[in-house]
């Protein structure tokens, strides 16, 4: 039998196949039951797995679905690749354990992949570099643990992405990237494209990746200091050659390039003595897009990315301090100033900086919430959506929205789906009833009524409807459309049909609800359009009699 020779390359592609099986248990489950989704996921994994032969042979012992988290979970997986150099058949790729996942709804998509035992056979790199790795006391390469994680959001286009990879007796290798936009695009042709080939587009916002040693510059000591004579000259060696890398022979290097130089050799003069961790981070300002003339020289590319080296990642400058977060959970938190009180909730609830805990973020958090603080009030909005209270979370979400917390508006719309109306309108009535500007937009809502702006009747019923600026309230939507469309407003007409097919559906206590809210509303638009004087006051305005 004739096998078809591949790359390692190819067995990279061979593995990714096996990574997303096209399951989503949350938006089919209203469909299948969990039993009929497994066998279906394990199905179509197994049919994954025989394409992948056409790249790689290979075998399997075990396949299942985690009936509880959904995940794939493959395990005893060896690949045979059939390798140019290898003519013996030698090598050999075998991971004990693969667990993927894939969760997508209407926001976004997120997968992760793990595997764990992987040992991949010397015979499996071209033979320079196995003989190097053998200099080196590598018997190949075991890696205990490799895993990535990606989200993208489809409304933002945005992007993180977090690789983790220990490798055995050599290191560890954590790589983060986070893009406020990531795309392909030039599927067109153009004329500088003209095969129209897609490129990516990305507003990188941070990036790191941290190199822990766990033995590997113990076995490359000997060779750099047989290359440098001394090991010790490594810094003054790095900041030569970053100098001169960015110097055009007529400018001298600028304080930005002096300082990255100066910064890595002290950094690597560091690690030479510590033999610890290396980290080097991208965080611009403002974000950077990674365009061809960022990377035109050293000197642009230090500019755009603002790299910095360092022995701690960029997490670290999100941790609380041991003594500060006691503090914070144990004492009296009315002396916290606001500041300390969002930064140490913040880490409780998303577990970054500080162990997570919704308890004591919620105790941190909930008096700035109460009192309609926006950040506040979104961060309790996100966990508590996270946690499976929706009212509660919704309640959060009104308060974030009204205080101009975009993502607050975005999450309550997000929360609607799963509440049912006499849910929704009851919370929104609490929040309506508790703004502290309550009072305040009496006068402010008479003004517009005595003015009779249909444009500010027009501009009152969508932000209610929203919950732009003062809280979201569909009674007060209603009202206020009713108004404006009774002065003609089209847009408004809509935005009160829209109402009314939004809560069409609904059944019992849900349809009572929204009918009693509806009614109520109508009713007070009448006596407002005539008791109230303001369908004589619009006439007025139109130049018709009454």
């Amino acid at each position: 039998m004739k096998f078809a020779r591949t790359s390692l390359c190819t067995t990279a592609l061979a593995l990714a196949l096996l990574e997303a099986p096209p399951h989503v248990a949350h938006a089919q489950s209203a469909l299948i039951d969990g039993l009929t989704l497994r066998t279906l996921s394990r199905l179509s994994t197994q049919y994954m797995l025989l394409a992948a032969r056409t790249a790689v042979d290979l075998t399997y012992e075990h396949l299942t679905i985690d009936p509880h988290t959904g995940d794939t979970i493959i395990s005893g997986l060896r690949l045979y690749p059939r390798l140019d150099w290898d003519g013996e058949g030698a090598c050999k790729i075998e991971v004990d354990r693969i667990s993927s996942a894939a969760s997508l709804n209407f926001d976004g998509v997120r997968q992760r992949m793990e595997m764990t035992g992987v040992n991949v056979a010397p015979a499996c790199f071209e033979p320079e570099a196995a003989g190097m790795m053998t200099a080196f006391g590598y018997d190949g390469v075991t890696v205990d643990n490799v895993s990535m994680d990606t989200a993208f959001q489809f409304g933002s286009s945005a992007a993180d992405v977090t690789l983790h990879a220990a490798v055995k007796d050599a290191a560890v290798v954590n790589a983060t990237a986070a893009f406020d936009y990531l795309w392909l695009t030039g599927v067109i042709p153009e004329p500088d494209n003209p095969s129209g080939e897609p490129y990516p587009v990305a507003l990188l916002r941070q990036a790191e990746i941290a190199v822990e040693n766990k033995g590997l510059f113990e076995r490359l000591e000997p060779m750099l200091a047989g290359q440098l004579g001394d090991i010790n000259e490594a810094p003054a060696m790095i900041q030569s050659i970053l100098m001169e890398a960015v110097s055009d022979g007529v400018n001298p290097p600028d304080e930005r390039e002096i300082a990255f130089a100066n910064n890595a050799a002290e950094e690597v003069g560091r690690f030479v003595q510590d033999k610890d961790r290396l980290v080097i981070a991208i965080a611009p300002p403002e974000g950077v897009w990674l365009e061809e003339e960022v990377f035109q020289s050293p000197a642009t590319a230090i500019a755009a990315l603002n790299p910095t080296i360092s022995r701690a990642p960029l997490i670290s400058r999100a941790l609380i301090g041991a003594g500060e977060l006691a503090a914070a959970i144990s004492g009296d938190i009315s002396a916290l100033d606001e500041g300390t009180r969002l930064r140490v909730g913040e880490a409780l609830l998303t577990g970054i900086g500080a162990p997570r805990s919704i308890l004591h973020g919620k105790a941190l958090l909930e008096p700035l919430a109460e009192d309609w603080n926006p950040a506040a009030a979104l961060l309790l909005a996100e966990a508590l959506s996270t946690d499976g209270a929706d009212e509660q979370a919704y309640a959060m979400a009104l308060r974030a929205a009204t205080g101009g917390e975009n993502r607050g508006m975005t999450l309550a719309d997000s929360l609607e789906e799963g509440m049912g109306a006499r849910a929704v309108l009851s919370v929104q009535a609490e929040a309506s009833a508790d703004w502290p500007k309550a009072e305040g937009r009496v006068a402010a809502d008479q003004e517009i009524l005595n003015g009779a702006d249909v444009a500010a009747l027009r501009e009152r019923a969508h932000a209610a409807a929203l919950g732009r600026g003062v809280p979201r309230s569909y009674a007060d939507a209603y009202f206020w459309a009713s108004l404006a469309a009774a002065a003609g407003d089209q847009s408004s007409a809509g935005l009160r049909v829209r109402l009314d097919k939004r809560f069409a559906k609904a059944e019992g206590e849900d349809r009572d609800a929204w009918r009693g809210v509806a009614l109520a509303s109508a009713e007070a638009a009448i006596t407002t359009w005539t008791e109230g004087g303001l369908g004589a006051r619009i006439a007025a305005l139109y130049g018709v009699g009454e």
